[in-house]
């Protein structure tokens, strides 16, 4: 995918927005005042201390990254994804977000603006009118509900204080895979996205296109996230065959891998795909091309498998 790094209001400005090809857009601690549309053939990401002013119209952005914001959502602007401390002001109207983790902020939702799902210790400050949230996991919270929203968790305790109109039902979409899907979101490998359709490949294997643009291919409880459906296939069976580790048995903590020997490394042991990986590096914004055994269990502790990674260095 062609790639293009906006710094400033002007550089954006200037851009042809008539995209021939897949192209992501990355906003590197970029100011802008507004966005206004989509764009066929564009994802767009912000990254560093970028912010947007206000979105309005059909505008989208596809995933906030570091400590970049978002002042104020109208229409049915929409966030697919908000990662690290990424903050969104004012949510108004229908507009949406599907997925918040690690440390995001929303401060204030109003009007019928959505929350698909909260994961880790994403927070809301305040929710008034037909706000609603579809899931709340792990350490996520609300501070204060009031009038008519609706906000599904299997843990009350969780939304700081909600008056007499609000809803807080236990039906817990977290609770069930199904219901999730049922919700139009597939989380997979501890990917939460939107789902746009589902093709069967055979009578095991199924694939997930997902509204970013990307695939998912799923095997009973195995799944594998990609670029492309063939990609998706091939990374799905390459998780469900036996792989060889026997290059990285004599290997110590102390031992240095390149960036690519390590990627090698960790899908062969861990099995975890490539759409998988490419999210953790972009997510973790890595750029180094070396690493010891011991940086990289310690980098991806808290990533798909990395229990397995690290058991397999430590011996156990």
């Amino acid at each position: 995918m062609r790639e293009i790094i906006i710094k400033n209001q002007k550089e954006w400005d200037e851009l042809d927005k008539n995209f021939k090809e897949p192209t992501r857009v990355i906003f590197q601690d970029a100011k802008i005042n507004e966005l206004i549309e989509s764009y066929d053939n564009c994802r767009i990401v912000l990254k560093g201390s970028s912010s947007i002013g206000s979105m309005k119209g059909s505008s989208r952005i596809d995933s906030m990254y570091d400590s970049s914001k978002v002042g104020y959502m109208y229409d049915s602007s929409r966030v697919d994804s908000m990662y690290d401390s990424s903050r969104v002001g004012f949510m108004y109207d229908s507009s949406s977000i599907w997925s918040m983790n690690d440390s995001s902020r929303v401060g204030l939702m109003l009007d019928s603006s959505k929350v698909g799902y909260m994961h880790i210790s994403s927070k809301v400050g305040s929710m008034y009118d037909s706000s609603s949230i579809g899931s709340m996991n792990d350490s996520s919270r609300v501070e204060k509900a009031f009038d008519g929203v609706v906000i599904y968790t299997d843990y009350p305790n969780r939304v700081g204080f909600f008056d007499t109109g609000t809803t807080v039902k236990r039906t817990g979409i977290q609770s069930s895979f199904e219901t999730m899907l049922k919700h139009g979101l597939l989380r997979a490998d501890g990917i939460t996205k939107a789902i746009k359709k589902v093709k069967q490949i055979t009578e095991s294997e199924k694939v997930y296109f997902l509204e970013d643009g990307t695939f998912c291919a799923q095997n009973g409880d195995t799944f594998a996230h990609a670029k492309t459906l063939k990609m998706s296939l091939f990374d799905l069976r390459f998780k469900l065959s036996d792989r060889d580790m026997s290059d990285y048995e004599n290997l110590s903590t102390d031992d240095k891998l390149s960036l690519e020997d390590a990627i090698t490394c960790y899908r062969a042991i861990t099995g975890a795909c490539s759409g998988g990986v490419e999210d953790f590096l972009e997510r973790e914004s890595i750029n180094k091309n070396e690493f010891t055994i011991g940086e990289i269990i310690e980098l991806t502790k808290d990533a798909y498998a990395g229990d397995t990674f690290a058991k397999f260095f430590k011996g156990e």
